[in-house]
């Protein structure tokens, strides 16, 4: 069942390193219908196999409060909301589109949460065509990710969004649509029905009044 989400990515493109990377993510993660196991386990394994670096974890987007939330990580503490277009992460989210920063310190509005990184790369996570959240990785060194990191980390990405949009509904615990812990997908489906509820409350209204 790996070959599914291998199948998103060219591994010929890839280094050696990253080859491996991507190979393990995908089969430590395709039996995995949890959200929050997931991306935990995910953590855990870029933070295992990356040198030089001080953080890596995820921030979920709350789509009503245009928040980012702190999700699964490997590090110390760190902020727990990043408004949308604020900051690195929040400006990935805005812009669904990679940043690989340098340094850190002349990023505008840059949000320091740990004072020892200096660099960052940040990718969006999709489901479909929507953003659900970023991956961050901070290092303390001074241009720690190259292209070829980059590459290898979008390559994790695509193969952590094709199982995000294998997860069952229920265990699709991200803030996307409502405040609550209602799921990406079920909250979808729980606007539909309620508005279709309606309409035929309405209708059945006006029957009654009719007769």
């Amino acid at each position: 069942m790996t070959a599914h989400l291998l199948n998103q990515v060219n591994l010929e493109e890839l280094t050696p390193e990253y080859k491996t990377l991507v190979k393990q993510v995908a089969s430590t993660i395709e039996p995995d219908n949890n959200l929050v196991s997931l991306l935990s386990n995910v953590s855990a394994l870029l933070n295992e196999h990356l040198k030089d670096i001080n953080w890596v974890g995820f921030y979920l987007l709350q789509q009503e409060e245009q928040v980012l939330y702190l999700g699964p990580f490997q590090g110390k503490a760190a902020c727990t909301r990043i408004p949308l277009g604020k900051g690195v992460c929040g400006t990935v989210a805005k812009e669904n589109k990679t940043q690989r920063v340098a340094d850190v310190h002349q990023f505008p509005g840059h949000i320091a949460c740990d004072s020892a990184s200096n660099s960052e790369i940040v990718i969006p996570i999709k489901v479909g065509r929507d953003v659900v959240g970023v991956l961050d990785i901070d290092s303390p060194s001074l241009d720690r990710f190259s292209a070829e990191d980059q590459k290898g980390l979008e390559a994790v990405v695509k193969v952590l969004n094709a199982q995000l949009a294998r997860l069952d509904a229920d265990n699709f615990a991200v803030y996307y649509d409502t405040p609550n812990n209602l799921s990406y997908k079920s909250s979808k489906y729980l606007s539909f029905g309620v508005g279709i509820g309606v309409i035929l409350g309405l209708v059945f209204a006006g029957l009654f009044l009719l007769f």
